[in-house]
């Protein structure tokens, strides 16, 4: 009888001892669980309607809102069938930014700020450009253009010209040049329908549409000829072009 009175004490004292621990086991727990937090993040859109105003190869962007301070602002505006592109950073309201090249006829625009799209209005200011023009791509200071010549052809009507142009800069550090070529511009023979690279020098950027007015191209030098794509005090570049009324142009084929 003794015998099993003890032996019923040791299994309870077994339980308790489980009891105890797991008592112990879930104090634990309940110290160390922590709820979790639910994830959730802020986005913040940048918002408003804008004005984009095309100037030659500039457009000015005015009516940013504030919260777009600091973030990338592109314009895509697009001439003909040709969309060009250009990018800056958000300076209070407004951002100016440079096209690659003057765009002809302007058939619309819009603006982002960062990946958001804005409402856009946009407006074209017509500039008369020079039958040759020159900006920098990279480098500081400035790049000129200059006719240096030019030989037409033709009977009874002039149907050819070679343009002579020369590139140079003051810039005591090199300056990758651009030039744009305004076919329409009355110092030329006529308007071109058809534009080549009588020397093999230049790297086409971009033209215009066959019916925009200005009819442009915008060439660069190319980097396989040692510095030629580059001027600065000093040191100059010259290229000729092959302007005709028919055929077909490497740089302009309309």
């Amino acid at each position: 009888m003794r015998l099993r009175w003890r032996g019923a004490l040791a299994v309870l004292a077994a339980v308790a001892t489980v009891a105890s621990l797991g008592a112990s086991a879930a104090a634990q727990l309940d110290l160390r669980a922590t709820a979790s937090a639910p994830l959730a993040q802020k986005w913040t859109r940048c918002g408003g309607q804008v004005t984009a105003t095309v100037t030659g190869a500039s457009v000015a962007v005015t009516g940013i809102d504030t919260a777009c301070a600091g973030t990338t602002v592109t314009a895509y505006v697009r001439a003909g069938s040709t969309t060009l592109t250009a990018s800056g950073t958000a300076s209070g309201t407004s951002a100016t930014l440079t096209l690659p090249s003057t765009p002809g006829t302007v058939s619309g625009a819009l603006v982002t700020a960062g990946t958001w799209p804005l409402p856009t209005t946009w407006a074209q200011t017509q500039t008369t450009l020079p039958a040759v023009s020159c900006a920098p791509v990279s480098g500081s200071g400035t790049c000129t253009a200059a006719v240096s010549g030019i030989t037409s052809w033709g009977y009874p009507s002039l149907t050819d010209y070679n343009l002579n142009v020369t590139v140079s800069s003051s810039s005591s550090s090199a300056v990758t040049w651009q030039v744009t070529f305004n076919l329409s511009s009355s110092d030329l023979p006529f308007v071109a329908s058809d534009l080549s690279d009588n020397q093999g020098g230049l790297v086409k950027v971009s033209a215009s549409s066959c019916s925009a007015s200005p009819r442009t191209v915008t060439v660069k030098g190319t980097t396989g000829w040692g510095n030629y794509h580059q001027v600065m005090s000093g040191q100059s570049s010259s290229l000729q072009v092959h302007a005709t009324t028919s055929g077909s142009g490497g740089l302009l084929d309309c």
